[in-house]
C-alpha cells in the first residue's frame, strides 16, 4: 500500500511539473509574460521542456516554428547543465532541415550565439544532412558559414567556393560564403583569395561592415592582419572626417575587433561620444602594431 501512495505522489508531482512547464512555455511563447521562467532553466525539468518544445516545433505555421527556435535560442544561451544545452542546440540546429525558408534563412543568425564546444557529436549529424544531394536547395549563405565554423568539410563546399563570382564584390552569394567557409578551416588558397577580394573594398563606406565582418569570421593571423588594415582606413582617421554612416562604421570596427581578441586593451564602445571612439581607435591601432605575437584570438566563437 505505501509503495501505492508513494507511486501516486510521484506520478501527481510529475503531472503538476509537467503543468507548470507547459503553462510557463505557452505564456513566454504568446508573449503573456516578458522574462522566461527560471523553473525552465532547471535540468529536472529538461525532459518536460523538451517535449513541449517538440509540439510547437512541428506548428504548421512558419511564424509559430520561427518563434520556437528563438525560444530554444534564449534557453539555450541561459541554461548551465552541459546536456541539457546539448539537447537544445540539436533542436535548434534542426532549423536547417526546416521546410520553411524564412526559417533557415533566419536562423543561422541563432546558431552563431553558441560557441563551436556548444555542439555535440549529434548537431554536428545534423548539419551534415545539409550536404547530402537531395538537401542541396536547403544550403543558404548563413548556415554554410556555421558548416565552416564547426570546421565541417564536403566536396559540396569545396565546388562552390570554385566557381566564379558574378563580380567581385559578391559577398552575399553562396559562393563567397563557401570561400569563406574553407578560409576559416584554414585553407591558405581561400584566405588568400578573400582577403585579396575585401582588400578591393577596404575604403569602400558601402562595403566596410560586411569585410569587417567577414575577415573577423576567418578568424586566423592573415585576417587580423588585414582588420589591422582596415582600423587604418582612411574613412577611420578622424571624427571631424567621419559622416553618420562612417561613425557607425567606427564603433563596428572596434567593437569586432574587441570579439575577436581576447586580450586587446580597448574600452566597451556602447555609449561613448565620437572622441572617445576616436581614442579608443588609436589606442587599438596602437595595441595591435605592438603586440602582433601576442594575439589570443577568440577560435571557440563564431
Amino acid at each position: 500500500m505505501r509503495k501505492i501512495i508513494l507511486l501516486f505522489l510521484l506520478l501527481n508531482h510529475s503531472n503538476n511539473t509537467f503543468s507548470q512547464v507547459e503553462k510557463g512555455i505557452e505564456n513566454y511563447f504568446h508573449r503573456k509574460i516578458d522574462t522566461l521562467p527560471a523553473f525552465l532553466l532547471k535540468k529536472e525539468n529538461k525532459h518536460s521542456v523538451l517535449n513541449e518544445i517538440e509540439k510547437y516545433r512541428a506548428d504548421t505555421l512558419e511564424d509559430n516554428r520561427l518563434e520556437t527556435y528563438r525560444l530554444i535560442t534564449e534557453l539555450a544561451q541561459k541554461v548551465v547543465d552541459k546536456n541539457y544545452k546539448y539537447q537544445l542546440i540539436e533542436n535548434l540546429v534542426l532549423s536547417q532541415l526546416d521546410s520553411s525558408m524564412m526559417v533557415r534563412i533566419n536562423s543561422p543568425a541563432m546558431l552563431q550565439r553558441f560557441k563551436a564546444s556548444d555542439y555535440n557529436i549529434k548537431a554536428i549529424e545534423i548539419l551534415k544532412k545539409l550536404l547530402l544531394p537531395q538537401n542541396k536547395r536547403l544550403l543558404n549563405f548563413g548556415n554554410i558559414l556555421i558548416l565552416g565554423f564547426l570546421g565541417i568539410q564536403s566536396d559540396v563546399i569545396t565546388a562552390l567556393a570554385d566557381k566564379p563570382m558574378k563580380n567581385d564584390n559578391d559577398f552575399g552569394s553562396l559562393i563567397w560564403a563557401s570561400k569563406l567557409a574553407l578560409a576559416r578551416m584554414g585553407n591558405k588558397k581561400y584566405t588568400n583569395e578573400c582577403i585579396e577580394s575585401m582588400r578591393k573594398y577596404k575604403d569602400d563606406l558601402n562595403e566596410y561592415y560586411r569585410i569587417c565582418k567577414h575577415a573577423a569570421y576567418i578568424k586566423n593571423m592573415e585576417a587580423i592582419r588585414f582588420l589591422e588594415v582596415l582600423l587604418n582606413s582612411d574613412m577611420l582617421q578622424s571624427p571631424t572626417k567621419r559622416e553618420a554612416k562612417g561613425e557607425r562604421i567606427a564603433r563596428h570596427a572596434l567593437i569586432v575587433i574587441q570579439k575577436i581578441i581576447k586580450n586587446i586593451l580597448v574600452k566597451s564602445l556602447e555609449k561613448y561620444t565620437d572622441k572617445e571612439v576616436d581614442e579608443q581607435l588609436q589606442a587599438a591601432r596602437k595595441w595591435m602594431k605592438e603586440n602582433r605575437r601576442n594575439y589570443k584570438i577568440n577560435i571557440d566563437e563564431f
